[in-house]
């Protein structure tokens, strides 16, 4: 709708990439991730630091953190989720957790790649 004038950004590419998002996020906006930002970055999301604070931003494992919910839950919760939420995961490129092995398995995605959705924005 407005070309170059508005980026997406989903949270989950955000917590799976973070200097890879910050990278992007910054380009878009005219400006480049220098070295400290970069380390500040990744000190914030991937670096193992301690994170028992839950309204800090700092995350020892930010790909974790983003995932603890699929373990939280029970799959009846999700499948009523996905049940309501159909329309507006094809919109938004994620996917309905077919099983609750689908669920817990943390590495098996449940959206598309950024740049499978992008087109569909």
């Amino acid at each position: 709708m407005y070309p170059g004038r508005l980026l997406t950004v989903r949270y989950e590419d955000v917590a799976w990439e973070p200097v890879t998002s910050a990278t992007r996020l910054l380009a878009f906006a005219g400006l480049e991730l220098d070295e400290e930002l970069r380390q500040k970055v990744w000190n914030m999301t991937s670096a193992g630091l301690k994170d028992d604070c839950v309204i800090c931003a700092t995350r020892n494992n930010s790909r974790a953190t983003a995932a603890a919910w699929r373990l939280k839950r029970d799959f009846d919760f999700f499948s009523k989720v996905d049940a309501s939420c159909v329309e507006i995961y094809k919109l938004l490129g994620y996917l309905p957790l077919a099983t609750e092995a689908h669920l817990r398995n943390l590495s098996v995605p449940f959206y598309l790649e950024s740049e499978k959705v992008r087109g569909l924005w």
